[in-house]
């Protein structure tokens, strides 16, 4: 059982333009994050938890209109070696979904280097969207290539401006739902990055790991003043029932 990796070498015409966003299908998730609109840019971090709620809208996204998915195949950048097709496995057959066909329609991309990362997101990501018509990327560890010790901070600056420029623009004109993670809160805030990030996103949220309770925090909303949602949404989901979704 495994995904399959890009460049492949089919696609499919029978998917709408017409579409408006994926849900999580989840009273709890639905009700602080709401829809997940095209050409939004959400981002998420602070633990594995993002990883898994990542890996589990790339199978919503392949659950039809009336469902809350977008009828589309999922492209995953993996810019941290974290893709995991056993999530995506488990939430399947949740779904009561063929695994080995969610997996399939999930297009994986792994990149080792913030040379690599750039690349994918300013030369690929594009074309894959326009062969396989797919409607939702995840950039997962988007932040730390970019933030390792051993690159120049003005080189690694330089590249990470044309990586989010260019993600920016892919979503705005192919209007794409698109998922940028990090999972280790020490790069949220080194070298400028994220805030870079945070400018263009529609959606950032926090995820945190509190004793039995999994803390969600909005940090930013599109619908919502950024000066209330640091005081209002948050919402401590207990483990037991965040499992479910955040395996």
């Amino acid at each position: 059982m495994q995904a399959n990796f890009l460049p492949l070498n089919y696609s499919r015409a029978d998917l709408l333009n017409r579409l408006e966003g994926v849900s999580f299908r989840d009273e709890v998730f639905d009700s602080l994050f709401g829809r997940l609109n095209l050409g939004h840019l959400i981002f998420l971090h602070g633990t594995q938890r993002c990883l898994a709620l990542s890996e589990l809208l790339c199978v919503q996204a392949q659950l039809a209109l009336t469902e809350g998915g977008l009828e589309s195949k999922a492209i995953f950048i993996d810019g941290g070696n974290t893709f995991d097709p056993c999530l995506i496995a488990e939430y399947a057959e949740q779904l009561s979904l063929d695994s080995d066909k969610v997996l399939e329609n999930v297009l994986v991309s792994r990149a080792f280097t913030y040379h690599q990362l750039t690349s994918l997101i300013a030369n690929n990501l594009k074309p894959w969207i326009d062969r396989l018509n797919i409607k939702l990327a995840v950039i997962s560890n988007i932040l730390e290539p970019y933030c390792d010790p051993d690159i120049a901070k003005k080189q690694s600056s330089i590249f990470f401006k044309v990586a989010l420029n260019s993600l920016v623009n892919t979503i705005r004109e192919k209007k794409i739902v698109a998922i940028g993670t990090s999972l280790d809160d020490q790069y949220v805030h080194k070298n400028s990055f994220f805030e870079q990030i945070a400018y263009h996103s529609n959606i950032i949220a926090k995820l945190e790991d509190h004793g039995d309770s999994i803390i969600i925090i909005l940090e930013k909303h599109f619908a919502n003043p950024p000066a209330i949602l640091l005081n209002e949404c948050e919402r401590y989901i207990p483990v037991t029932r965040a499992a479910t979704l955040l395996s």
